[in-house]
């Protein structure tokens, strides 16, 4: 009995030496339960096995790519190799096989330890298919908005941009495939930085200059009609000077103002048939001295022919200057520079450009008196009590004492051939009568487009006006005064043979005159001018030495053409200018002539029809 239970256990210990060894020999080749590999299941298989689940681990999935909102990709099964290794069982074995008898209850976590290899040539292929090598973004600098009715301007936000060379990306790349990335992004990695950027303080400063310029709605008021300078018609007219400063097109300012007068005819021409036939025109100089001072503007400088002239002249010399240094250089390319130089050299014309003052000035305009308007029936008539006619009427006057001296400086008389040539004083300024409260009641629309609304009570007469709206000044104007030369011209009538001075719209100064003899060579042309400049004692030559005349008071308008006295003739008027006229300068009498010179300004309008 005793020998049997021997034999039987002895058979047991043999079969479990037998299953020990077995185990151990099968886990000296496959994996244990509950083993994983680089993360992956792994339990009970052959290392053979486990290496192609290593090998088809490391090549599966992809990589993708980002540049900005551009997207690349590369599949890794076809740009990466996993090394071949020979002690692939040594890197899974976790113990002694003969462990397993325990090591089946265990987990086991291993990592391969693979190295992988990256045929660069491979993606280097690919991406440059996909077009990645050829990406190049600028940045974006912070820039001005483009203008919008509620917004105004303002300062867009600067954006990167995005630049590399192709050995910086595949490096980039090859990293991030080594390291089992699943993402890349190369945005900021390359990332190119703009150069000027929203904090920047010039833009700052442009987008406020370009808000304060175009940010109104301006309703100009004559009586109950109203007109609108809206903003979008502001920003029209914004320019830049050469140097960079955010201003308004000032001859686009002035046409709109001079043409206030269209838009508002009917209600000059009923205020003109109720005052007696008067000839109502907008004063349009003070028009836009309050346009501009609502604005906050300067008034820029309007160049004169003589200044012109002038600067023309200097560009003329400098660049003949330089071309005669030019031929006098061997060096070719020398040569060349110096008239580059005086290329650069020339003086521009200058900018008809309104620029903001500064915020001190703009302060001081908002309570200038300027915009004080005094109104009659919700109008603001600036000369509502015409002067006395000043030649005539002062040709009886007697003055006194006391205003002799002024008198034979302002007002002179002269009678030549029965022609009473006539200077007379400046009109004076009439205190405005108080004006009536402006009911204001709503109407139908007005002819021309000029909408009727509401006008603004005035409360003893006087208002300062709110910040967008504008009383129209209106001038009474003598009948022959003609609208489009401005308010202050002379006006040279050839069929007349009259020379008035107008100024506000009123004749101050009139006198006959004799104009060119009407032939080819010279006959005074018609057409608008300026005055171009003003000199004393004059010897006024003709072409090839024909004449020389002798002037005290030379003011050119037309190249040789100009007002002056004419001593030598003792009648003017009429028709002498058809047999007798000059060499188509305006001939006028020596006492008109002396007060036309000190009375008018280089740049006045010359208007000869």
């Amino acid at each position: 009995m005793e020998r049997k239970q021997k034999k039987i256990l002895g058979g047991a210990a043999a079969a479990l030496c037998v299953c020990y060894l077995a185990g151990a020999a099968f886990f000296a080749g496959h994996t244990y339960p509950n083993s994983t590999v680089d993360g992956k299941d792994a339990s009970l298989i052959s290392y053979t096995r486990a290496q192609e689940l290593i090998t088809a681990a490391a090549t599966e999935g992809s990589l993708g790519i980002r540049v900005k909102d551009l997207s690349y990709s590369l599949h890794r099964k076809d740009v990466l190799g996993v090394e071949s290794r020979d002690n692939w069982k040594e890197a899974l074995k976790d113990g002694s096989s003969f462990a397993w008898p325990v090591a089946i209850f265990q987990r086991h976590e291993l990592l391969s330890k693979r190295t992988v290899d990256v045929h660069r040539d491979a993606v280097e292929k690919l991406l440059e298919e996909q077009g990645l090598f050829e990406v190049s973004i600028p940045a974006q600098d912070a820039k001005l908005s483009d203008y919008t009715a509620d917004a105004g301007y303002s300062v867009l936000s600067a954006e990167t941009g995005w630049s590399a060379s192709k050995e910086d990306i595949l490096n980039a790349v090859v990293e991030a495939l080594q390291s089992d990335q699943s993402e890349l992004d190369l945005t900021d990695t390359f990332a190119v930085q703009p150069a000027v950027t929203a904090d920047n303080a010039t833009l700052a400063e442009k987008a406020a200059a370009r808000n304060a310029l175009v940010n109104h709605d301006f309703t100009f008021f004559i009586g109950q009609a109203t007109v609108q300078l809206d903003s979008e018609t502001l920003n029209s007219w914004l320019r830049e000077t050469r140097d960079g400063t955010t201003g308004l097109d000032y001859a686009a300012l002035e046409d709109y103002v001079n043409g206030l007068q269209g838009q508002f005819e009917p209600q000059l021409a009923a205020l003109s048939a109720e005052h007696g036939g008067e000839n109502y025109v907008v004063d349009s100089e003070r028009m836009m001295q309050i346009l501009c001072a609502k604005l906050g503007i300067n008034r820029p400088a309007r160049e004169s022919e003589a200044q012109k002239a002038a600067r023309l002249a200097a560009n003329a010399k400098k660049l003949k200057a330089a071309k005669r240094a030019a031929r006098r250089e061997k060096d070719k390319a020398k040569a060349e520079q110096l008239l580059k130089e005086a290329e650069a050299q020339q003086t521009q014309a200058p900018e008809y450009i309104a620029t903001l003052k500064s915020e001190e000035d703009r302060a001081a305009d908002a309570a200038s008196p300027v915009l004080t308007a005094s109104l009659r029936d919700g109008i603001f008539i600036e000369n509502p009590d015409p002067d006395p006619a000043p030649a005539q009427a002062a040709a009886g006057a007697e003055a006194t004492a006391a205003e002799s001296q002024t008198a034979a400086e302002t007002v002179q008389t002269e009678s030549v051939n029965g022609d009473t040539i006539a200077v007379g004083a400046a009109p004076v300024e009439t205190e405005t009568v108080e004006s009536l409260t402006a009911e204001g009641n709503s109407g139908d629309e007005s002819e021309g487009g000029s909408a009727v609304k509401e006008t603004p009570k005035s409360l003893n007469g006087e208002i300062v006006m709110a910040k967008d709206d504008l009383f129209v000044p209106v001038l009474a104007a003598d009948p022959e005064f003609q609208l489009g030369h401005g308010l202050n011209y002379i006006d040279i009538s050839i069929e007349k043979q009259r020379v008035i001075l107008f100024e506000n719209g009123r004749k101050v100064m009139e006198s006959a005159c004799v104009t060119g003899l009407p032939t080819r060579e010279r006959a005074t042309h018609y057409g608008n001018f300026r005055i171009a400049y003003k000199q004393r004692n004059r010897i006024l030559r003709g072409s090839q030495n024909l004449y020389a005349a002798f002037v005290s008071y030379w003011m050119p308008f037309d190249g040789g053409i100009g007002l002056h006295d004419a001593s030598w003739r003792g009648k003017f008027g009429g028709n002498i200018y058809q047999s007798n006229g000059s060499h188509g300068c305006i001939n006028l009498p020596s006492a008109f002539a002396k007060q036309l010179y000190e009375r008018i300004t280089v740049g006045m309008p010359v208007y000869v029809h």
